[in-house]
């Protein structure tokens, strides 16, 4: 007992931050991601889901308003549309210039599956059940549901390496087909629409249309705290 407590008492005591710990379980989390499979990581997912931000959107909001935080409310509402009509137009030009079917990332996507499925042995089962078969395994494809049971498909709404590999082997050099088989959301339209409503500034005191309710609401100040 006494030879235990005169260990206890010479070693060193060391103090962790909860930060390290952080970081240690990022680099694990990262690591597991690209271990397993989508078929794992997506199993209890069901119905389609949207992948997971990697930057947090209120802080990139508050530091594009950073100075105008500090404006008059009606000063910073022309500053935050004017900021966001300024982004609109900026998106709408780049992708109008577009003369691609998707957006480069989705294109960028395709290629490369299209380039993996080429190498892989495909089994057609029925009319639009193919079995494919890769490195890591056998995969079903069902082109009409839009599904495979790696996953990938029925997630990125994208046709992956194993049902490249069955449009192939369907419709031979007709990868325009591809598309049909992608979302719509991917298109080139699809996100010209998605800015296409224009931002317009708060409209000068004098054109306020206000309810006889609202103005005779009384707005207390703020509580100060002490």
């Amino acid at each position: 007992m006494d030879v235990a407590r005169g260990i206890l008492v010479k070693m060193p005591v060391k103090f962790f931050h909860c930060g390290a710990f952080l970081g240690h379980y990022y680099h694990a989390t990262k690591a597991y991601r690209e271990m397993c499979s989508m078929t794992i990581l997506n199993k209890p997912i069901i119905n389609a889901r949207y992948d997971v931000l990697t930057s947090n959107i209120a802080e990139s909001v508050n530091a594009m308003f950073n100075e105008a935080r500090e404006f008059p409310i009606i000063a910073l509402f022309n500053d935050i549309s004017k900021r966001w009509s300024e982004k609109f137009h900026e998106r709408r030009m780049t992708y109008a210039k577009l003369k691609t079917t998707f957006v480069p990332s989705a294109e960028t996507k395709i290629m490369a599956n299209k380039n993996l499925g080429n190498k892989l042995l495909v089994h057609q089962i029925d009319e639009d059940t193919f079995s494919v078969t890769a490195d890591n395994g056998i995969a079903m494809v069902h082109l009409r549901s839009k599904i495979c049971s790696c996953r990938e498909f029925d997630m990125d709404k994208i046709p992956y390496q194993h049902a490249m590999a069955a449009l192939r082997h369907k419709f031979v050099d007709e990868y325009g087909k591809i598309y049909e088989y992608s979302s719509p959301y991917y298109k080139v339209e699809s996100y010209i629409l998605a800015y296409a409503d224009p931002i317009y500034p708060v409209p000068a005191k004098e054109f306020w249309n206000l309810s006889l309710e609202i103005l005779e609401r009384v707005i207390p100040p703020p509580e100060k705290e002490n």
